[in-house]
């Protein structure tokens, strides 16, 4: 069967279909089951190995009244395992519990002072989810003081390489000494089971365990969603068919601790998909794990009702507002390495050390240093003479674990999976383990081709598409190909024949771009491109190639295509300065350093008309003219002249300010002090308005009261929404409320200070490729 008959069976875009053909499903009930769980048949959980004997053991458990104890990992796949087994067997009738090691005090998996505590305490099984597969020691030891141990996992297994001397078979694998244990890594690589996380296979044990018409399995699928994207599970198959399913639940009825944490982090529920979790939800749980213990995640997890739910989702927010302060100083640092010496980033895997940094995320940072370099990353936290922690990162086709793993003789532990890996290790020995592991990669490397900086290197097949074809329609289909994920990422679409027409500032930290482009027929449509400030821009008109996502975005409740560029191609000229103009619609005047500030505007006035200037001021101050009033951002028309009589609170500001105003001359004067601009300040403000608000009986989650706060004094709304939570909590004010403060009045210090053409980004730049 061919791509176009596919469409038309199944009534795809042709796009659709052939995206579908060329990820291997070529018939149509193949295609089908993909694209609708309904017609997908999953896999027995009794085709995983031990899964029989782990039922035998855990249903004479429960008959016999034994207790029986979950031990979990502290990341979200851990604590989504833990809490699909704890309810799972709770409602089978078990008598059960949990523990989760503490991210500070343990590493992950089973140790001996645990079991010990467990046997003192009256347990007879022990559990495991995500984890236990490698701990030989443990489980020998808990089976010497008289535990059953049954490991429920799915990390990579031990194998036993070939000796010098021949000893040995290549490829062995080696078991720990446990009752059962259940790991989908013990399948053949074609299984459809192959590829689940730990929740997966904590699951498909609560489904061995329950009667088939038992509705207990299903109600734990949502839970099993958050694990698969939070862990980054490979989408197929089984994988998928779960994820699917917990996603409809997650939309349909999330359980009590989900909904508040979806409320908290202001998500909508019935759009909630794999972005919300990997995004909004996965970062919140794993802040717990971080910052507290994973057993408070567990605790939302499996709250039981709205008030519980909620008092323990706040607490989370905050874990959280702190976690990201702490991501944030951990990455400047990684940066401003890198910037000193830039031949770090050269290296096949980059590899950062610090005994400054916060161990709970060095992980997340390492992420963001591999996605910005286009290589694994590593980040490790350790002080001179001690045992630090390491996190690594790793792109598609980089085995990052085998390459740590390699280097036993030099680390404490280690464990996770080709993409990403976690491992201890001492100070002394991390320049041994960096040259170890970059000669691991390089050898992995042979085969493909060393890394190159631009990640686009690795961007996989993209499909041809005309460029007055990328519409919402498109979107929407594309959009049936969800959840998109490992295993099943987004299709890249390209355009080709297009010209550059501009590019635009974007965004409220001057990171970002929008750039036009238009094709044959004249046809001019706008792509996002995120990160992009400092990328080479061809000249206006200049022939290009654009590779690109495309979503359907809602806003004001109208459905739009978002189009956001992955790679931009043409032809540079290198015998000249590489150089960009980014253009605007404007002409600007700059009169910061104007004394007699009412002179200007009169002459302004005068020049231009007054009814065709207005001046933007916030907070709002006493008219500064005698036929002029100030206006706020939600007062603001489309004017041909716009004063800017003070500093924006942000760049997202500016941007909202120019695309109210659509001026056709900007005039900068100068900023007026805040008298909200310290926390006590700010919330003697935020209070006096909350008050009348609350007078007028207006609802402080209205967008509508926030925004109208926002302008009146000056600030961002978010800044507004945490000064909210601040007066809910009885807070006189938070860490966070005070960095978002602080990352105002820098950038009003920068828009003050900087040149007019780097404050409204209209420069011409010299840029490096």
């Amino acid at each position: 069967m061919s791509a176009q008959l596919l469409a038309t069976q199944l009534h795809l875009h042709p796009l659709v279909a052939e995206v579908l053909w060329q990820r291997g499903y070529r018939t149509v009930e193949a295609a089908r089951a993909f694209l609708n769980p309904d017609a997908y048949a999953p896999a027995s959980p009794f085709e995983l190995p031990d899964l029989d004997k782990a039922v035998a053991r855990l249903q004479q458990a429960i008959a016999q009244h034994e207790r029986i104890r979950v031990w979990g990992d502290f990341d979200v796949d851990g604590q989504s395992s833990t809490s699909v087994l704890f309810l799972g067997l709770r409602a089978l009738g078990a008598e059960v519990d949990y523990t989760i090691p503490n991210r500070a005090t343990h590493s992950h998996g089973l140790n001996k002072p645990g079991l010990q505590r467990a046997k003192d305490e009256g347990v007879c099984v022990i559990l495991t989810c995500d984890c236990g597969v490698t701990d030989f020691d443990e489980i020998a030891f808990a089976q010497k003081i008289g535990l059953d141990v049954i490991v429920s996992d799915h990390h990579d297994l031990v194998h036993i390489a070939p000796s010098p001397q021949g000893e040995g078979v290549g490829g062995e694998v080696k078991l720990p000494a446990a009752l059962a244990i259940i790991n989908p890594k013990r399948l053949p690589e074609s299984h459809p089971l192959i590829n689940l996380p730990g929740v997966g296979v904590a699951y498909k044990l609560i489904e061995g365990l329950s009667n088939p018409q038992s509705p207990i399995p299903n109600l734990l699928l949502d839970l099993v969603a958050l694990g698969i994207v939070a862990d980054v599970a490979y989408q197929q198959a089984d994988t998928r068919y779960l994820l699917q399913r917990g996603l409809q639940q997650l939309r349909s009825n999330p359980r009590p601790g989900i909904r508040a944490l979806l409320r908290a982090a202001g998500a909508n529920i019935s759009t909630t998909d794999a972005d919300t979790i990997g995004f909004q939800l996965g970062p919140r749980l794993n802040a717990a794990g971080r910052l507290d213990t994973a057993e408070l995640s567990v605790q939302l997890l499996t709250a039981e009702d709205e008030t519980s739910a909620n008092a323990i989702a706040k607490h989370i927010e905050n874990l959280n507002n702190e976690r990201r302060q702490l991501q944030r100083a951990v990455e400047q640092d990684a940066l401003r390495m890198i910037d000193r010496d830039p031949t770090l980033a050269k290296y096949p895997v980059i590899i950062l050390q610090s005994a400054d940094w916060h161990a709970s995320v060095v992980g997340v940072v390492a992420n963001t240093i591999s996605e910005r370099y286009g290589r694994p990353a590593m980040l490790i936290s350790v002080r001179p003479g001690e045992v630090g922690r390491g996190s690594a990162r790793s792109l598609p086709g980089i085995d990052i674990h085998a390459a740590i793993a390699a280097q036993t003789h030099l680390i404490e532990t280690s464990g996770g999976h080709p993409m990403a890996a976690g491992f201890g290790i001492r100070s002394e020995n991390v320049q041994a383990f960096r040259d170890g592991v970059n000669k691991q990669v390089s050898e992995q490397l042979l085969g493909i081709g060393d890394l190159v900086p631009n990640p686009q290197s690795l961007i996989p097949n993209h499909f041809s598409v005309a460029w007055r074809d990328a519409t919402v329609g498109l979107a929407e289909q594309i959009e049936l190909l969800a959840p998109f994920g490992s295993g099943n990422p987004r299709p890249l679409l390209r355009s080709d024949a297009l010209k550059f027409v501009r590019a635009e500032p974007l965004g409220q930290d001057g990171k970002h771009q929008a750039i036009y482009l238009q094709d044959e027929t004249g046809f001019i449509a706008r792509a996002a491109w995120w990160r992009s400030v400092g990328q080479a821009l061809p000249e206006g008109g200049a022939p290009v190639s654009l590779v690109f996502n495309l979503r359907r975005n809602v806003y004001q409740g109208k459905a739009r295509a978002q189009l956001e560029v992955v790679s931009l191609a043409f032809e540079r000229d290198d015998s000249v300065a590489s150089q960009a103009t980014v253009t605007a619609h404007y002409q600007m005047l700059d009169h910061r350093g104007e004394l007699n500030r009412a002179a200007l505007l009169n002459n302004l006035t005068q020049e231009f008309g007054a009814d065709n200037v207005q001046v933007w001021c916030e907070p709002p101050t006493e008219s500064v003219h005698s036929t002029q009033s100030t206006q706020t951002r939600l007062q603001l028309t489309a004017k041909p002249v716009l004063v800017l009589w003070s500093a924006p609170a942000s760049m997202q500001v500016l941007q909202q300010v120019m695309a109210l105003a659509q001026p056709q001359t900007v005039v900068l004067v100068g900023a007026i002090a805040s008298e909200s601009d310290t926390p006590e300040a700010f919330m003697r403000q935020l209070l006096g308005m909350v008050k009348v608000s609350q007078q007028r009986g207006e609802s402080l989650e209205d967008a509508q009261v926030i925004a109208r706060m926002a302008a009146r004094v000056g600030h961002r709304e978010e800044t507004v929404i945490e000064g909210i939570a601040c007066y809910r909590r009885g807070e006189s004010t938070s860490t966070y409320l005070t960095l978002l403060l602080q990352e105002t009045r820098a950038y009003c210090k920068y828009f003050c200070e900087a040149s007019a053409e780097a404050v409204l980004r209209i420069e011409r730049v010299g840029l490096t490729s």
